[in-house]
């Protein structure tokens, strides 16, 4: 009984303070699609993508599903975890990746990545990026579109209007 007693702030904290992080993603996606408003965008729904990132002192790699949003030369990928088979599902933060460094960023974006060069490989787009923090770190975004070849020949397109 002393062990459950002891266990159950821990257990009880993680919960509240991951729902609290997904409250406060939820609202930034919200924020972001008022800022589109009505305005023409494409949305494509929940794809796998993976993102390494690496520097002279670490490495990172986080595997999410996401929605990607096109909208006014620019890519965003709005990110959530999955949890339990896809049972919980957590919103995350939302990148943007743009080609130009002076391109608007809009209420709930939290980086901005730009695009340096990108390919496609066995149905996958891997965006490629660097961001000069206290030390440069370089991004690779990987997202799967599986057995959505349409969709991925569209986001191939935008992308390729972006890069100029």
């Amino acid at each position: 009984m002393s062990i459950i007693k002891l266990f159950l702030p821990f257990i009880l904290f993680f919960i509240i303070g991951n729902y609290g992080i997904h409250l406060y993603f939820k609202q930034k996606r919200t924020s972001f699609f008022k800022n589109i408003g009505n305005r023409k965008f494409r949305e494509y729904l929940n794809l796998k993508t993976v993102i390494n990132a690496t520097s002279k002192i670490s490495f990172s790699l986080q595997s999410f599903r996401a929605d990607v949003v096109l909208f006014e030369n620019s890519l965003y990928v709005l990110l959530k975890n999955s949890n339990l088979k896809g049972l919980i599902n957590q919103n995350q933060s939302i990148l943007q990746i743009s080609r130009n460094e002076n391109i608007e960023k809009f209420e709930g974006i939290s980086k901005v990545y730009f695009l340096e060069k990108y390919e496609i490989n066995n149905n996958k787009i891997r965006i490629f990026s660097t961001q000069n923090l206290i030390v440069s770190a370089k991004f690779e975004i990987i997202i799967d579109f599986k057995d959505r070849l349409e969709e991925l020949k569209i986001v191939e397109n935008y992308l390729s209007e972006i890069k100029q």
